[in-house]
């Protein structure tokens, strides 16, 4: 059955995937923290109920694909939680966005919380079926926003 409760919260995860449990346990608290530095200071900044249901996802991915590499299924659960939980949330003008100190992402050098979103976002490879539908990324539709931003001086999630 597609709709069976699988977990309730993120405890429960890590019991049934012990062999990754301290893995997950590292890598999930500092993707969101990073992410939550970012949006340091904005009324976007996410909760720690988040990080149970990165977790749960995380669980579920385990469950469906035990051969995929964890770093991909925590990159692609790290892609839907920005696109269900954090991105729908933002939205304002380049006043909310800007950074008084450009922070360096990775080689990057950001001058707005939203190209530091983008950095922090993982790059998630696309179907190469020709003949399926893209669903978008949330580094594609965070660059989106930056264009908006730039165009309009104001941004959000949705059109």
């Amino acid at each position: 059955m597609a709709f069976k409760q699988n977990y309730v919260n993120a405890d429960e995860v890590l019991e049934a995937h012990a062999d990754v449990a301290k893995q997950l346990t590292e890598m999930l608290p500092e993707k969101l923290e990073a992410i939550n530095a970012a949006l340091k200071g904005t009324p976007f900044e996410i909760s720690y109920r988040v990080l149970n249901e990165l977790t749960i996802m995380v669980g579920i991915m385990l469950d469906n694909d035990s051969n995929t590499e964890l770093e991909t299924i925590v990159n692609n659960a790290i892609d839907c939680i920005l696109l269900m939980k954090v991105l729908p949330r933002i939205e304002g003008d380049s006043d909310v966005f800007n950074l008084k100190t450009a922070q360096i992402v990775g080689d990057v050098k950001c001058t707005n919380r939203l190209q530091w979103l983008r950095e922090l976002a993982p790059t998630i490879n696309a179907n190469e079926n020709e003949n399926a539908d893209h669903q978008q990324t949330a580094k594609e539709k965070i660059e989106e926003m930056i264009e908006r931003l730039d165009n309009q001086e104001f941004t959000r999630f949705w059109p």
